[in-house]
């Protein structure tokens, strides 16, 4: 596999945009680069129904967001927006089609996501895909390129303030 050699304070994009407990599975991901790279600046992209689970990662730079629910126009201006951040690299956790058009218009020099005959293109790192095992651990594979390979299993999820009342 092919290994990225990072200088250690890039800017990494890590997009998984929905189903909770994809999301929250997701979320070892961004502690394992800022130990690796304490330096490099992480942003996470998700869906506005999720946003609550990770805004307050503190392993985390920001958060873009996609209104699940947006227009053509709220498209373009996300991409507009990931565009401008200039990220070093783009991890696609989900991989879905939408997910590969927001990867390839991020001008990343690394475009990292699971093997998909159909979507390879959008990708220059290409990860074999073995739905095997834990999700985490599935995830990880993604990482390997950044030279990460020991897993780190610790899940992270906001409990927001309302939500407490009533524990």
């Amino acid at each position: 596999m092919k290994q990225i050699v990072l200088q250690g304070e890039e800017k990494i994009l890590l997009i998984q945009l929905r189903k909770l407990g994809d999301v929250i599975l997701s979320t070892p991901l961004i502690e394992a680069i800022k130990i690796k790279y304490p330096k490099s600046k992480v942003y996470f992209m998700v869906e506005s129904d999720y946003l609550e689970v990770v805004e307050d990662n503190p392993f985390l730079e920001g958060v873009l967001v996609r209104n699940s629910r947006g227009s053509l126009f709220e498209e373009i201006k996300l991409w507009k927006e990931i565009a401008r951040h200039k990220f070093d690299v783009v991890i696609d956790i989900l991989h879905n089609p939408r997910t590969a058009y927001y990867v390839f218009f991020s001008g990343a020099k690394w475009r990292i996501a699971f093997h998909n005959p159909l979507r390879k293109i959008f990708y220059n790192l290409n990860i074999p895909w073995e739905n095997r095992g834990y999700s985490v651990f599935v995830r990880f594979k993604l990482l390997e390129p950044l030279g990460i390979k020991d897993p780190n299993t610790n899940l992270f999820f906001s409990v927001p303030d309302l939500s407490l009342i009533h524990i």
